[in-house]
Order: structure tokens, then C-alpha cells, then sequence
């Protein structure tokens, strides 16, 4: 996919994310980031807002996930 995709996803993302502009937030990105649900609408989309986002590696647990 190219890049210019980025920009069609974005709405999404950011009606998505309603706190999107809070100070200190972060996004967590619980896909695989190989994928194309995990990069283009979580990942690349954080990363053009500037927002830290946090990931781990492994199944996701939603238990680790809220600690």
C-alpha cells in the first residue's frame, strides 16, 4: 500500500481515539504491526501525531495491557 493511505485512515483514527490530544497519552498498539490493521490504522497514524506508543512483545493479555 502506499504511504498516501496514511492520509484516508486518519480520520478514522482520530475519531477513534477521543483523548488523542491529552498530555502524557500514549497509544497502545496491540496488533501485529506486520499487519496491515496494526501499521496503517494504529501504528503509522500515531506516529504522524507524534504520540508515544506503547507495545509489547507476545500474545496480547489484557490484564498486562491495563497494568
Amino acid at each position: 500500500m502506499p504511504q498516501q493511505c496514511l492520509l484516508g485512515n486518519l480520520p478514522g483514527f482520530v475519531h477513534s481515539h477521543e483523548r488523542l490530544s491529552a498530555a502524557g497519552g500514549s497509544v497502545l498498539v496491540a496488533r501485529d504491526w506486520a499487519w496491515t490493521g496494526g501499521l496503517m490504522d494504529a501504528f503509522a497514524p500515531a506516529l504522524y501525531f507524534g504520540q508515544p506508543i506503547v507495545g509489547f512483545r507476545g500474545r496480547f493479555d489484557p490484564d498486562r495491557a491495563f497494568a
